[in-house]
């Protein structure tokens, strides 16, 4: 956690405990949407505590308005956190897990992920 922390701070100017926060929010808003089989490995990817908060949001705008009023920074601010999240998974995954999360916080799939399940393929055991 510490090191994804701390490149969120540098590639964001966040401080630490905002970046956390917006993590732990980035982490919740994953485990809602995505299929249980990718959520449990996005968060140990992660290593932060999801935040319960932002399971209400029901999409990426959710929850960038979520973050920026959370930790008061600009809406801006908030989608270069998921920008860099994204980054950090894409090359901390297996490609097949990374392309859920980019589905997701790209917008494709929907609440609970559907949509999601068929992009793993035989990851899921489907």
């Amino acid at each position: 956690m510490e090191e994804l922390v701390k490149l969120v701070s540098k590639q964001t100017g966040l401080s630490s405990d905002k970046a956390e926060k917006s993590l732990g929010m980035v982490a919740g808003f994953m485990q809602d949407q995505l299929p249980s089989a990718v959520s449990g490995q996005v968060n140990d990817a992660l290593g932060v505590k999801p935040s319960t908060a932002a399971k209400k949001a029901k999409s990426t705008e959710d929850l960038v308005k979520m973050i920026s009023t959370k930790t008061g920074v600009p809406e801006e601010m908030a989608e270069k956190v998921l920008e860099v999240v994204l980054g950090y998974l894409k090359k901390n995954l297996p490609a097949p897990l990374a392309g859920a999360v980019d589905a997701l916080l790209s917008g494709a799939g929907g609440a609970g992920g559907a949509g999601l399940e068929g992009l793993l393929g035989g990851m899921l055991g489907k």
